[in-house]
């Protein structure tokens, strides 16, 4: 959530001088190692000579360590001055001295005396140009001989300034460590950087190119991975000692490989989506027509012309494109509000901070230190959005790990749901199959087996002499009648099955003399399967029998009503009671047993010299 438009407006001027702290913290570190100050040169002689040995016989100027020469551009041929140290007053060291140079800008050559002692490369063009510190161990005098009392240095450069304020003569040892350690941090560490860092760019520009088609967001990691290489290659260029092609060619491409810079402006757009186009535009298209006139004079290799563009033109405008970043960063943190803009804000505080300080520490006398700062606010600048780039993707990796996990949940919810229903259909399918083999076996039985004994009973009621076989085809024919009823799809409700049986019944009661009593209680709608549907009729069926056949009775009650969520049928009779423990052949009661089990009812049989009870109860929800 936002905080208040008066309370973000403090913390961004708050959180905006950090950057000014930082580069107060940065000048005070950016001073000589205090152990130098013991061993700095601080006068000196100076000559202008092309000689390749020290010109003894030239006419020295003296000089001092804060003396800053000019040396003018030449065309034809490279500039080279030699300085002379007096060693006179140096102390001897035990282990040897050593001569140190912390920016040289420029090629060496050292002689102590006539002998030649080393050089950082050849005396030709193209000049190397060493921007890290030198390191010189001077030979150790052996026997009586006494070294010689002058060191000389030559420096050779394109042009610019000689600053003999950067030399120290002291303990090779000492001086050793501060080289090595000067070089670690001055070129080692920072090509390290640039190397992790091109490694980056080289993986978003295949992630872009890859995803460019599925993905449109992929588009600001392209511009991204572009502006990493270009800042790369300005790194590496700033790194180089040994340059190998003409130097203003080599600068011109050096201040070239700033358009960095000017894509930066596409990025924050892109990254924050902004909608800022026309600006992106604009200063893509200024760029592009700034850059013609360095690319003119790098053609003609106009020097002076050069030099002049790039410090009141073209650095100015780079300027103006960390301040169009650093408004973009601001405008991000109004709107957002989040860690990612403001550390950005911050950032592009810095660019342009640093920036406006590298110029004038370039082109003016006005600031102190020893270095240029704004290729460390690079490496922040860009080792940030790549905290940024890898919490996004891992926030995007953590969704979709989510979103993957929530469709594997969804698709297996439709499986289940999909194999309910083929299920379902599977049940459904196989009783529709079922019903129309009952239905087959209902007609066959009905109009075959069905047919024949009414044909049979009709014949024997024409002859009245034998009254047992009427009765026994009456049976069976009822018997055929309860089969076909309970495969009858339409006699699976428990309602409808007792109807069904008083209907079947009623005309063997009715010539047996027997009054029939139905009370059928308020009971629920109940489901039956075919098996229990044949089981309980027949248990109804031998009920009924053995009260007509063995009990002689005259009445029968069938009874229904609700006990204890079970529905509860009895037939209950009048005639001769039985002991239903000692009985055990001629009433059926092992296959009601039976039948009962089969269908899952519960049987009781109670009877006594007043008549039978058969109780069976069966659970509302049979099916």
């Amino acid at each position: 959530m936002k905080p208040p438009a008066r309370t973000r407006a403090a913390w961004l001027i708050a959180i905006g001088i950090v950057p000014f702290i930082i580069l107060h913290i940065a000048h005070q570190l950016d001073t000589p190692n205090p152990v130098l100050d013991e061993y700095r040169v601080d006068t000196m002689r100076i000559v202008e000579s092309h000689s390749p040995t020290p010109p003894v016989d030239a006419q020295w100027r003296e000089i001092d360590a804060d003396t800053y020469i000019s040396v003018p551009i030449r065309r034809e041929n490279f500039n080279s001055s030699w300085i002379a140290i007096d060693l006179a007053d140096t102390p001897r060291y035990a282990a040897g001295a050593a001569l140190y140079m912390r920016l040289p800008e420029a090629n060496v050559s050292v002689y102590l005396g006539s002998r030649y002692v080393g050089s950082s490369g050849r005396m030709q063009r193209p000049l190397p140009f060493y921007v890290r510190p030198l390191h010189f161990p001077l030979p150790v005098s052996t026997g009586a001989s006494q070294p010689p009392d002058t060191l000389y240095v030559r420096l050779a450069r394109e042009g610019g300034y000689i600053t003999p304020n950067d030399l120290f003569i002291g303990p090779s040892d000492t001086l050793g460590e501060i080289h090595r350690t000067a070089r670690f941090y001055g070129l080692w560490l920072p090509a390290a950087v640039v190397t992790i860092m091109f490694g980056l760019a080289s993986s978003l520009l295949v992630l872009y190119f890859v995803g460019r088609r599925e993905f449109t967001d992929y588009g600001v990691y392209g511009i991204y991975g572009v502006i990493v290489v270009i800042w790369s290659i300005n790194t590496m260029m700033a790194l180089i000692d040994h340059i190998p092609i003409h130097h203003w060619t080599f600068f011109a491409l050096l201040y070239l490989s700033l358009w960095w810079v000017i894509l930066s402006p596409m990025f924050a757009n892109r990254f924050f989506r902004l909608k800022l186009k026309w600006l992106e535009r604009s200063v893509i298209a200024l760029g592009l027509v700034l850059t013609a006139p360095l690319v003119l004079y790098l053609i003609q290799h106009d020097i002076y012309a050069l030099y002049r563009y790039y410090a009141f033109i073209w650095v100015p405008f780079i300027l103006l494109c960390s301040l169009v970043v650093f408004v973009q960063y601001t405008y991000a943190s109004w709107r957002y509000w989040s860690v990612e803009s403001i550390g950005l804000y911050v950032v592009g505080i810095m660019g342009l901070v640093f920036g406006i300080r590298d110029y004038l520490f370039d082109f003016t006398t006005w600031i102190p230190g020893t270095t240029f700062y704004i290729r460390y606010v690079g490496i922040t600048h860009i080792a940030f959005i790549n905290l940024v780039i890898v919490y996004r993707y891992v926030r995007s990796s953590r969704d979709l790990v989510t979103l993957n996990n929530d469709l594997e949940q969804r698709v297996q919810q439709k499986a289940r749901e999909l194999e309910a229903g083929y299920e379902q259909r599977r049940l459904f399918e196989r009783e529709r199959t079922l019903s129309q083999e009952r239905d087959r076996l209902m007609r066959d039985m009905h109009d075959g087996l069905g047919g024949q004994l009414i044909q049979a009973l009709a014949m024997s009621e024409k002859d009245n002499s034998d009254t047992e076989l009427k009765e026994s085809l009456e049976r069976a024919l009822v018997d055929l009648r309860l089969i076909v009823d309970s495969i009858a799809p339409a006699n699976n409700d428990l309602i409808s099955l007792l109807a069904s049986f008083r209907h079947r019944s009623k005309r063997v009661w009715e010539r047996s003399g027997v009054r029939l009593h139905w009370d059928m209680g308020d009971i629920p709608a109940t489901s039956l399967w075919p098996e229990q549907t044949l089981n309980l009729l027949r248990i109804l069926q031998e009920a009924s029998t053995n009260a007509l056949r063995h009990g002689d009775a005259r009445n029968i009650a069938i009874s229904t009503r609700l006990v204890d969520d079970r529905i509860r049928i009895e037939i209950v009779d009048d005639g001769k009671g039985f002991d239903p423990e000692s009985v055990e052949k001629g009433f059926g009661l092992g296959n009601m047993r039976r039948r009962a089990d089969d269908a899952g009812l519960n049987l009781g049989i109670e009877s006594s010299d007043a008549g039978t009870r058969v109780a069976i109860e069966l659970p509302v929800d049979s099916w």
